[in-house]
């Protein structure tokens, strides 16, 4: 145990205060700050910040380097959509957006370099995430092209009205229903729904009362998916994929 202490005193000294640092043959040990406030005091970026937010623990990242490329795992820890400026420790590398929802991948056309930084607009669903990727090596006084790396959804129709909803009897269920609206099977008259457990076909036939202009994506989206929260889409008895996440949208094509 003294010799503990002796090694103990020569490594932190014998000086008690609430913070410091002291040298220690090649390094530096420091107490009483983490990390990132140490590293913050000797003018080193942060890895990765988020710029003009009132709360960045909203927010949380990973970093991981693979090889030459740099993954950030940017992640969005509330339930509104969010529009961020994000700052990473990288340059010279073109930014990437690896999307582990549709498994798309797209190069960012909106970014900015300087100092060792680069910084670029995000937009983040409801609990979402994204890959940001920096791979390609590029100039590090090249900037991006737009002010923008997502677009901002527009409704062209609201699906009102009634729907007709197919539960299994097997399960309880009273086969198929007329549900003037939308609603919560906990508060539904029928026992048969009101306790049921099990799954249950919404469909629905409605008309696009608009022309789709050539070159537009089209989606649908739900407002939510209750209780497991996965539906599966059909349109004109095609599979359109499965929603298990919001916003719950889907592509349903042009």
């Amino acid at each position: 145990q003294k010799n503990f202490h002796k090694l103990a005193d020569k490594i932190w000294g014998k000086e008690v205060t609430e913070k410091g640092e002291k040298k220690y043959g090649k390094g530096v040990v420091a107490w009483g700050v983490t990390a990132k406030e140490y590293l913050l005091s000797k003018d080193v970026p942060a890895d990765f910040d988020i710029l003009e937010s009132d709360s960045k623990k909203d927010y949380d990242y990973i970093h991981y380097t693979i090889s030459n490329s740099d993954v950030y795992f940017v992640s969005n820890q509330t339930t509104e959509r969010q529009k961020i400026n994000c700052q990473f420790r990288v340059s010279g590398k073109q930014p990437e957006f690896w999307d582990a929802l549709t498994g798309d991948i797209r190069e960012a056309k909106a970014y900015t370099q300087k100092e060792g930084l680069t910084t670029l607009p995000l937009t983040l669903e409801p609990y979402g995430s994204v890959m940001v990727v920096f791979n390609k090596q590029i100039d590090k006084n090249n900037q991006g092209i737009t002010r923008r790396n997502y677009v901002d959804y527009k409704t062209v129709k609201n699906i009102t009205g009634a729907w007709e909803v197919y539960f299994d009897p097997n399960w309880g269920g009273p086969a198929s229903v007329t549900f003037p609206e939308l609603m919560d099977w906990s508060k539904h008259s029928n026992e048969g729904i009101k306790y049921y457990s099990g799954t249950a076909v919404y469909y629905k036939t409605f008309n696009i009362d608009f022309e789709p202009q050539k070159g537009k994506q089209y989606f649908l989206q739900l407002a939510s998916v209750k209780d497991v929260g996965i539906a599966e889409v059909k349109i004109n008895g095609k599979d359109k994929g499965v929603l298990w996440t919001k916003p719950f949208r889907i592509e349903v094509g042009n």
